[in-house]
């Protein structure tokens, strides 16, 4: 905070410092497949493909935190809906505790969910 000077220069009254990393966004957001899924005692862990670089996989947790959703919004149950083949949007960040690894924040799913056909007499 300050005054700008007619010079262009600034007398500042106050000014404040802070690390870089606490104000970094280290979020990524990736379109792509799954192709491998493997679940533990407290999370599940997905192999996700790129749709735009195929030759790139991410490493996804995911644990009850995550949210899933349908590309209107609507909450999905996700032990049901990370399935491979499942194509989906992951907002992720670095997991801290295991390298190359990432943890999913959102997930939303591309996959339409088809509705069950009900015959009519």
């Amino acid at each position: 905070m300050g005054i700008v000077n007619t010079d262009l220069s600034m007398d500042c009254s106050r000014i404040v410092a802070t690390d870089s990393k606490s104000i970094t966004n280290t979020h990524q957001i990736i379109s792509g497949q799954i192709v491998d899924v493997s679940q533990s005692q407290n999370s599940t862990i997905f192999v996700l493909v790129p749709s735009k670089n195929k030759n790139n996989q991410y490493q996804i947790k995911i644990d009850t935190k995550t949210v899933l959703t349908d590309t209107k919004g609507k909450n999905l149950t996700l032990n049901k809906n990370i399935i491979s083949g499942k194509k989906l949007i992951a907002v992720i960040k670095p997991d801290s505790q295991i390298a190359q690894t990432f943890y999913a924040v959102r997930l939303i799913s591309l996959d339409s969910e088809t509705p069950t056909p009900t015959p009519k007499p």
